[in-house]
C-alpha cells in the first residue's frame, strides 16, 4: 500500500435568483407518490405551435399509464390526486379520446385541472361527489393516465385564478431539481428581420459586429427530469430570462426587462397571440420547437421583453451608443430558482471605426465577454508553465528556469497591422478570483513589449509570447499560487477592474510554488487556506479521479492545521481522528475520536486529522461549516488498496465554496490544480 499525497481547487462564480413566494399553500405532486419528486416533460409558458404560436398553460407530468401497450392494466400505474379540497365542477369521461380530465373549484378560490386520464379509471368515490355536488378532500383519488404517444404518457395540470393561468410549481413540493437551465447559443439579428438577417463576426472568435436597431435571441431549454430518460424531458422552458449589454467601462451594468413566468393571461394558452409570437422566434434560422417525443431547442426573443411585457417592437438600440465593445449576458431561472449565464462579444459600429480588441482568455469557452462566467476561470489556456514536462500547468519550480508562454487573441474587428505595438507582461498572486491591479511591483515577473510583424495579426488568430522565469529560492512563498498575464494596448488598456475574470485582456492559471526536486525525490502537494472576510459558510468538495488501471481508495486522512476547524464531513464515513501529531495508538473503529476534529471552534489550536473512509474514486466527499483564523496549509492523504506504479496518478479535484456578499446562495470562491504523478 502506498501513501500519496494530492490537492485540486477549482472555482466560479454564478448569479442567483430567488423564487418569489406563492400565494397559495405549498401541496404534494398531483400524482401517485405525493411526496416524491416526479419528471416534467412540458413546463409553464412553455413554447408550442400547433395551431399558432401559444404557451403552455400548466406542467406535464410524466408517469405511467393505467394501461400497457398489449392493453393489459399496469400494476405499478399511479393514481391522480387532488392537490386541494373543493367542489368538482367538470368531469370529460368519454370513449376512444386521449384528452378526458377533470376540473376541481379549490377552497383557495383557484381552479385546478387534471388533463389525460383514461376512460373509466375514475375511483367512484369522486364520480359520487361530483355526481352530488359534494367536496372532495385534498389527497383524494381522480383516476389514472391514458397512453400517449412516444411514451410521454403524462398528466396535464394547471392552475387559473381569475383571467391568469398561475405556475404550478410555486405550490409543489419537493422539486429538488438540481441542474441550471442551458443557454446554447447568443445571436443578434436585424431587428424583427423575417427570415431572420443574422449579424456575424469579422472573422471567427471575432467579436459580432452589430449597428442600429438589434434583436438578441437566446437559444434556451431546461431539464427537471427526475431521472427520466425520455427525450422530451430534456426540453422545458424557464421561469425568468432577462438581458444586458454593458460596456467595458461598466461591466456590471444593470438587467434589462425582466419577465417571470408567475402567472400568464388566459389568452396566451391560445393560438396566434401576438403576446407569445413576441417571447420567441419561431422563423429560420432559429426555429422553436417544444417536440413531445424529442430534446430541441426553444429561442427566446429576449429584446422583446420590455419592461416586463411582451413586446415586438423591443430592440437593443446600438444607434443610441457609443461604437466599441460589449459584453451581451443572458441570464436563464428555472422555476427550482438554478441559474445560467451566458455571454458573448459584440462590437458597436454605427460607423466606419473598427474596435481593437486584444484577449488572453480565463478559459477554452472564453469568447473574450466580461464579467466570464465559466466555472474555470483559474486555469487558463493562454498561460502555459512549464510545457511539455510533467510539471506543464502544475508546478513552478522556485531556483530552476520555468519557460512560461502567455498566448494573445485578437477578438475585435479590426486586423491589427505590422509595426503596431502591445505589452505582454505577467506576474503571480494569491490564488482569487480578486486579483489586484495593478499588481505589486514585487509580483510582477516581467513585460514585453510586442511588435506586429509584416502581414499584420489577423482578426481570429493568436500570438504567443515566451518568457524564461527562475526565482530564487526564498524569493516567492511556496505553496498554491497563480500565474496573472495581461495585455495591453493604447487602443485597448487593461482595465482597473476587480478581479481576473472581469477583464478580458486578464487572466490566471493556478499553479504550485514548490523547491525544485533532487532527482528521484518523491513529490507530494498540500493546500493553503487563507481567512476571507468575504466568504462565509465556507466549504470544500472533493472528488477523486484516477488515471491509467484504477487502484481502490482504502481512506483518505485529512490533516486540518491549528487556526481552522471543520463543523461536519459528508460523503464519506469517519472511522477515526485524532489531535495534534498522530498519537502512538490512534483510534480506529469506534468511540470519541470520530468526531474530535468536528468543532464550531475557530480558536482551535492544536489542528487535528480525520480518517474516512467508504469513498467511492467517482463520488465526492464535502468538508462542511469551515472556519479559518489564520492562513493554514491543509494537506491530504489518499491511501489506495494496493501500491500505486509507477506512471499511475491519482488526482484530487476540490471546489472551494462560500457564501458571499450579494448572493443568497453558496458559490465557488477559489481555485487550484495540483496532480501527484508516480
Amino acid at each position: 500500500m502506498r501513501k500519496i499525497f494530492l490537492w485540486k481547487i477549482i472555482a466560479g462564480l454564478l448569479p442567483l435568483l430567488v423564487l418569489a413566494a406563492s400565494a397559495n399553500a405549498q401541496h404534494g405532486w398531483p400524482i401517485e407518490a405525493m411526496g416524491s419528486e416526479h419528471p416534467i416533460g412540458n413546463s409553464f409558458g412553455e413554447f408550442q405551435d400547433f395551431s399558432g404560436v401559444y404557451q403552455h398553460t400548466g406542467i406535464d407530468i410524466l408517469e405511467t399509464p393505467k394501461f400497457q401497450a398489449d392493453g393489459t392494466q399496469d400494476p405499478a400505474a399511479p393514481w391522480v390526486r387532488a392537490t386541494v379540497g373543493g367542489t368538482v365542477s367538470q368531469l370529460g369521461d368519454a370513449a376512444s379520446t386521449a384528452y378526458n380530465g377533470t376540473t376541481i373549484q379549490g377552497t383557495d378560490g383557484t381552479t385546478y385541472r387534471y388533463w389525460h386520464l383514461e376512460h373509466s379509471s375514475y375511483d367512484p368515490s369522486y364520480v359520487t361527489n361530483f355526481n352530488n355536488g359534494t367536496a372532495v378532500a385534498a389527497g383524494g383519488r381522480i383516476a389514472q393516465l391514458v397512453r400517449w404517444g412516444c411514451n410521454y404518457h403524462h398528466l396535464h395540470y394547471d392552475l387559473t385564478n381569475g383571467g391568469n393561468y398561475l405556475n404550478p410549481m410555486a405550490d409543489i413540493t419537493p422539486n429538488p431539481d438540481p441542474d441550471a437551465p442551458e443557454i446554447g447559443g447568443i445571436f443578434f439579428a436585424q431587428d424583427n428581420s423575417n427570415p431572420w438577417v443574422q449579424l456575424q463576426p469579422v472573422s471567427p472568435g471575432a467579436c459580432t459586429v452589430v449597428s442600429g436597431a438589434v434583436d438578441i435571441i437566446a437559444q434556451i431549454r431546461d431539464r427537471d427530469n427526475a431521472g427520466s430518460t425520455l427525450a422530451g424531458a430534456a426540453t422545458v422552458w424557464v421561469r425568468n430570462v432577462r438581458w444586458r449589454a454593458c460596456p467595458d467601462s461598466n461591466p456590471d451594468c444593470p438587467w434589462q426587462n425582466t419577465f417571470v413566468f408567475d402567472n400568464m393571461p388566459t389568452a396566451n394558452g391560445s393560438g396566434g397571440n401576438a403576446a407569445s409570437a413576441a417571447y420567441f422566434s419561431n422563423r429560420a434560422p432559429w426555429d422553436s420547437s417544444s417536440d413531445y417525443c424529442s430534446a430541441t431547442w426553444i429561442y427566446s426573443v429576449v429584446t422583446n421583453f420590455v419592461g416586463g411585457s411582451p413586446n415586438a417592437a423591443g430592440t437593443w438600440d446600438t444607434s443610441a451608443i457609443p461604437n466599441g465593445s460589449y459584453s451581451v449576458s443572458v441570464e436563464a431561472t428555472d422555476f427550482a430558482g438554478n441559474v445560467r449565464v451566458s455571454s458573448v462579444r459584440a462590437c458597436v459600429q454605427n460607423t466606419p471605426a473598427c474596435t481593437t480588441e486584444l484577449t488572453i482568455r480565463d478559459a477554452a469557452d472564453d469568447n473574450g465577454a466580461i464579467p466570464y462566467p465559466g466555472g474555470n476561470w483559474w486555469e487558463s489556456p493562454d498561460i502555459t508553465a512549464n510545457p511539455g514536462t510533467p510539471d506543464e500547468d502544475h508546478n513552478i519550480n522556485v531556483g530552476a528556469a520555468n519557460p512560461i508562454q502567455v498566448r494573445v487573441w485578437n477578438y475585435g474587428s479590426c486586423n491589427l497591422a505590422a509595426g503596431t505595438t502591445y505589452n505582454v507582461c505577467l506576474g503571480w498572486a494569491l490564488p482569487s478570483g480578486t486579483v489586484p491591479y495593478p499588481l505589486p511591483a514585487g509580483q510582477v515577473i516581467g513585460c514585453t513589449l510586442e511588435t506586429v510583424p509584416g502581414g499584420g495579426f489577423p482578426v481570429g488568430t493568436n500570438r504567443v509570447t515566451t518568457y524564461t522565469w527562475t526565482p530564487a529560492s526564498g524569493s516567492v512563498p511556496l505553496g498554491h499560487h497563480c500565474l496573472v498575464a495581461w495585455v495591453d494596448t493604447a487602443q485597448d488598456s487593461v482595465a482597473n477592474t476587480p478581479a481576473v475574470n472581469w477583464d478580458d485582456n486578464r487572466a490566471q492559471q493556478n499553479i504550485t510554488f514548490k523547491a525544485a526536486p533532487a532527482p528521484g525525490a518523491p513529490g507530494y502537494s498540500s493546500f493553503w487556506i487563507y481567512p476571507q472576510e468575504m466568504i462565509k459558510e465556507r466549504s470544500l468538495e472533493l472528488t477523486f479521479k484516477n488515471s491509467g488501471p484504477k487502484p481502490g481508495l482504502r481512506e483518505v486522512k485529512v490533516h486540518v492545521p491549528p487556526g481552522v476547524t471543520v463543523k461536519r464531513v459528508v460523503g464519506g464515513q469517519i472511522i477515526g481522528g485524532y489531535k495534534g501529531k498522530r498519537p502512538a495508538d490512534p483510534c480506529k473503529q469506534s468511540g470519541p475520536c470520530k468526531d474530535i476534529c468536528l468543532s464550531s471552534d475557530a480558536a482551535q489550536k492544536q489542528g487535528c486529522t480525520l480518517v474516512i473512509s467508504g469513498i467511492d474514486p467517482a463520488g465526492h466527499l464535502r468538508l462542511e461549516g469551515i472556519q479559518v483564523r489564520k492562513a493554514a496549509e491543509v494537506k491530504l492523504e489518499v491511501w489506495s488498496e494496493k501500491d500505486v506504479k509507477k506512471g499511475q496518478f491519482t488526482r484530487v479535484e476540490v471546489v472551494e465554496y462560500g457564501l458571499l456578499p450579494e448572493h443568497r446562495k453558496i458559490t465557488p470562491v477559489g481555485g487550484l490544480t495540483v496532480r501527484f504523478d508516480h
